[in-house]
């Protein structure tokens, strides 16, 4: 969604991965463009800014202007220079400077938005099972969580690891801060759920369910 909430930006599955900006007002497209020659995988708005849209995939990361007059989408890709990745997911940082891009490689790449540049990628030790989602803790810094069940809080200039916990009941696929500022919530692929608090990174279990068949 952007950030006046009206306008939601989709893409589609492999058969099609096109772009398309929806007008929520109407529920009708306003424009479209195939994303990537390669899947892509994730897409954004800018936090403060209702035409820019962030997508990112396999081989693939670009900034686009929604043209809202002339109903089209214009994309500028990333110069990733030699990195080859396929990302996951992707953070935009609260001043619309930076990008930070999970991937499946388990390492996590900075990316200025604004002249579309690599920055700097981290950390050193990858995450095994990839990155599969990134938020911001209240201080600032990037709160990661990996496919193995890792969950990691980051430096986002350095993009070092500060501190680290594992939970072991399947990979982090949600990270949701909690307005406290205090702590925040983890879903697993195995349909658990925990409370952790940013000090220290305890894990407490707060929900478990079936992530199998009944029989």
């Amino acid at each position: 969604f952007s950030c006046n909430e009206s306008w939601l930006a989709s893409i589609g599955g492999e058969d099609d991965n096109s772009l398309v900006v929806w007008n929520l007002e109407t529920g009708k497209a306003v424009c479209g463009s195939p994303a990537a020659s390669d899947a892509c995988h994730t897409v954004k708005f800018a936090r403060h800014d209702e035409f820019t849209i962030i997508t990112a995939g396999k081989l693939n990361m670009r900034v686009w202007d929604f043209d809202l007059a002339n109903r089209k989408v214009r994309p500028s890709d990333c110069n990733l220079g030699k990195l080859q990745r396929t990302i996951n997911n992707v953070y935009i940082d609260q001043n619309d400077e930076y990008c930070y891009a999970g991937t499946a490689s388990g390492d996590v790449l900075k990316v200025n938005i604004r002249t579309k540049l690599f920055k700097h990628i981290g950390p050193k030790s990858r995450m095994p099972q990839g990155v599969v989602t990134i938020e911001e803790t209240p201080s600032g810094e990037l709160l990661v969580g990996g496919g193995d069940g890792t969950i990691a809080i980051m430096d986002p200039i350095a993009l070092k690891v500060l501190r680290t916990t594992k939970i072991e009941a399947g990979g982090v696929t949600c990270l949701a801060p909690h307005a406290s500022g205090q702590l925040f919530f983890v879903a697993t692929s195995h349909c658990s759920t925990y409370v952790v608090k940013y000090e220290g990174l305890v894990v407490e279990l707060r929900s478990t369910c079936h992530s199998t068949k009944i029989h």
